[in-house]
């Protein structure tokens, strides 16, 4: 598997996935992909809550991929 070949396909991901982004406070949107070693995509973007804490985005790509199996 050659990571360079998926580097267009996840940045495209990950900007996509940055648009559906929770950020009220920082107004910083910030998306992530990743690639497993059997070639699947996960995506993931970060979540602000209101006592200024956040979900990052690598962790929710992460959930996702776990969720996943």
């Amino acid at each position: 598997m050659k990571v360079e070949l998926h580097l267009p396909i996840l940045i495209e991901q990950a900007r996509k996935i940055s648009k559906k982004a929770y950020a009220p406070y920082s107004n910083f949107r910030v998306g992530t992909a990743f690639l497993t070693t059997k070639e699947k995509i996960f995506t993931g973007c970060n979540v602000e809550f209101a006592d200024y804490l956040a979900l990052h985005a690598e962790v929710n790509a992460i959930g996702a991929a776990v969720n996943e199996g």
